[in-house]
């Protein structure tokens, strides 16, 4: 049976020091971490420090969680981003498609944004980093179909995507768990990654085991698909005790 690497990304407690995040990846025994550059690596110097930490405490970085935004103007410039993943020793980089819902690109915006991203895609690849795409709304990877034709039109094996579940709702019905399944098929191939959580479409954040039922599913189907790593996120009150509880919880799922 597959097994999946299990661990969370460091957003996930932004008021948190780089150290005590390394404690508490410790403590639940995670297999990866996921560095965001918005708190604990936006420069590489802070990476070279984060990286010795993780060396200290015998961790590994799996992908660093970037908030580049392709299509629109960056502060940082990519090369540097390249440069943090490097020093921690990361595969893989989270990047953002856009800044707006796919369905209000133009053609033209598509095109732009396809050259843009096998241009990105070249440079992470030249230095043996993959890049993957963040699945969220409000950018131009908010679904199963458009993510999808995207990622086969590119082609590349170094460009990814991640997945998560929307949790949409609607008056009648709590959940709608047949738009987050179809999303998943319909990227299945192209899976590196998935962020794990439990919460609402007001991001009320809830235990991981309230839709337990509904995880069970997505896991059986993420074990036919490229996807190495469930990362977690987004824990009730940033709490690390909550966050050991939802592990476990994971972890009984998968049976390991």
């Amino acid at each position: 049976m597959k097994r999946f690497r299990i661990g969370f990304t460091t957003v996930t407690f932004r008021r948190k020091t780089a150290e005590q995040i390394c404690e508490i990846a410790k403590r639940h025994e995670v297999d990866i971490l996921e560095w965001g550059t918005d708190v604990h690596v936006p420069t590489p110097e802070e990476a070279r420090r984060v990286r010795a930490l993780c060396d200290e405490y015998g961790l590994t970085t799996a992908s660093v969680g970037a908030y580049h935004r392709i299509g629109v103007e960056n502060e940082t410039p990519f090369s540097e981003t390249i440069e943090i993943a490097k020093i921690l020793g990361a595969s893989r980089i989270r990047v953002w498609l856009g800044k707006k819902s796919s369905a209000d690109f133009t053609p033209e915006e598509r095109t732009a944004l396809i050259a843009e991203t096998r241009a990105l895609v070249d440079m992470a690849k030249a230095e043996g980093i993959e890049i993957a795409l963040e699945f969220h709304r409000r950018t131009y990877n908010d679904g199963g179909a458009v993510s999808r034709a995207f990622l086969d039109e590119i082609n590349d094996p170094a460009l990814s995507t991640y997945w998560q579940p929307f949790f949409r709702e609607t008056p009648e019905r709590d959940f709608l768990f047949d738009d987050d399944r179809s999303n998943l098929l319909a990227v299945l191939p192209h899976v590196s990654a998935a962020h794990v959580f439990t919460w609402d479409e007001q991001a009320n954040r809830f235990p991981f085991a309230r839709r337990r039922d509904e995880w069970r599913v997505f896991l059986d189907i993420l074990r036919d698909s490229p996807c190495q790593d469930l990362i977690m996120e987004f824990v009730p009150n940033d709490s690390h005790v909550q966050l050991g509880a939802d592990i476990a919880v994971l972890r009984d799922l998968l049976g390991q």
